[in-house]
């Protein structure tokens, strides 16, 4: 009872995370973190009841150190030790104690607001920790794929809604919507279209892992049965949710937004038939992409603008736009900040001693995630992310190697997201939404639950090709 106590919890604290300004306000997080704490909670106490894989220790330790090294940046150094790490960090804080106030002498030039930062990214870990805790078997890891499924399909019907029958959002300011273009309950367009991306990433792992129908093969009539049950099962609703995604991206207008999600598809599809070792599933896997390109690109995507998106890309011109200017900022930042970071939180104040005389505008956020994580943690902490997405796509791709389909399927959907993000992060600041992040790191968390003999001692031997493991260990947590 417990433990499915903890799955509703956390599958509700997932959507309802989104609901509000795609949970960039402090309201939103801090729910998802009590729902994610108590699910954790109620899931230890069933779990001496349930059968469940190893905890992947790579992976808690590299978020330790990853949450470790953003509380060092935190810690009041002594000035001496400060200055020869950062110069530039140390003439900040001596020129705060200068003026009068107190000087933190920490790396991160503004603590307080990195302290928050800090929080939310330990929340983060904590989303990650009780995925492990509920998906640890083929059923559960279905459920968690089919809720951000849902919250994405949700997502797109609202943008379709708000735009075209101009519903409007109780609690999102119009004045920070896009005029003319969809965002559901984002703020920007383009968080709107990388969430969706994440859904329906998701939603192609549901389909392709379905198990195979046993009557689908013999006489006549039970191919007519299988047939029949196939128009009224759950994967015809999980290809309607597809297309309304498809929908709300393309609604969107985003020209990143609908690259990253060609992008997904194609990550997705490769890894899929590559990965397929029976005609059957590879003929399926054909058939779905075929279909996939057929109604989804050119006769919804035709039908809700496509050709208004291809347009703003033809028309791109990067050194016109506003990019050109934050980069060109974030540039001179990294030039003074970049090996070692100024802390969580220090980008909007730090450019206004780069903004060019002139320019008015100000900006939140630099539009582009490495950079803007480049100029506050560092080269560390670059080398902390990078290393923690890795030893995620390397245990996704090793997955591929798996028998069983829900397996492979849901390993390619982790791997065409982090593709997907990889690309849009380069124009954008997706990983700054904690909606967008979390259910980033919920999907990344599954990555570790996709082998069958759930060993988390070494990549040499998640990347061991499965035919030399025994039918037992296939079959181990098959659910």
């Amino acid at each position: 009872m417990s433990t499915r106590l903890a799955s509703w919890m956390f599958y509700a604290g997932l959507l309802i995370t989104p609901i509000y300004r795609g949970g960039n306000a402090d309201a939103p997080p801090m729910i998802l973190l009590v729902f994610c704490a108590l699910s954790l909670i109620l899931s230890s106490l069933g779990s001496t009841n349930t059968k469940r894989p190893a905890l992947p220790t790579m992976g808690i330790i590299l978020w330790a150190a990853w949450l470790g090294w953003l509380v060092f940046q935190l810690i009041p150094l002594p000035p001496d030790l400060l200055a020869r790490l950062s110069p530039q960090a140390f003439a900040y804080h001596q020129a705060v104690a200068q003026a009068g106030g107190q000087a933190h002498y920490s790396l991160s030039l503004v603590p307080a607001r990195g302290l928050e930062l800090v929080v939310l990214s330990v929340t983060y870990a904590i989303v990650y920790l009780t995925t492990l805790s509920i998906a640890h078997d083929q059923t559960s890891v279905r459920r968690v794929l089919s809720v951000i499924t849902l919250a994405a399909a949700l997502e797109a019907v609202y943008g379709a809604l708000h735009l075209l029958a101009g519903i409007g959002h109780p609690l999102l300011d119009p004045a920070n919507a896009h005029q003319g273009v969809a965002t559901g309950t984002f703020a920007n367009r383009n968080h709107f279209a990388a969430f969706l991306c994440l859904g329906f990433c998701a939603g192609l792992g549901l389909i392709l892992g379905r198990k195979n129908d046993p009557n689908s093969a013999g006489s006549m009539r039970a191919r007519l049965r299988a047939l029949l049950d196939l128009l009224t099962s759950e994967l015809v609703l999980f290809r309607v949710l597809l297309l309304v995604i498809v929908v709300g991206v393309v609604l969107s207008q985003s020209r990143m937004g609908n690259a990253a999600l060609a992008l997904a598809v194609t990550v997705y599809a490769l890894a899929w038939l590559l990965s397929t070792r029976r005609a059957a599933s590879f003929g399926k896997g054909l058939l779905l992409f075929v279909s996939i390109a057929v109604a989804d690109v050119l006769l919804v995507s035709e039908r809700y603008g496509l050709e208004r998106v291809m347009e703003r890309i033809e028309q791109t011109d990067y050194e016109s736009e506003v990019r050109f200017v934050a980069n060109d900022m974030s540039h001179q930042l990294i030039n003074r900040f970049g090996h070692i970071g100024a802390g969580l939180g220090s980008s909007p104040i730090l450019q206004e001693s780069v903004r060019p005389e002139g320019f008015e505008r100000s900006f939140r956020h630099a539009h582009n995630d490495y950079y803007e994580f480049w100029i506050e943690v560092g080269i560390p902490g670059l080398v902390l992310l990078g290393v923690l997405l890795l030893y995620h796509a390397l245990r996704a791709a090793a997955a591929l190697r798996e028998r069983r389909s829900w397996r492979r399927a849901s390993s390619a959907a982790v791997l065409a997201v982090i593709a997907a993000g990889l690309l849009h992060a380069t124009v954008e600041f997706n990983f700054r939404i904690p909606a967008y992040v979390a259910y980033f790191v919920t999907l990344l968390a599954l990555a570790t639950r996709l082998q069958g003999r759930g060993s988390t001692r070494s990549i040499g031997r998640w990347l061991k090709p499965n035919h030399k493991r025994g039918m037992k260990q296939d079959l181990d947590i098959q659910g």
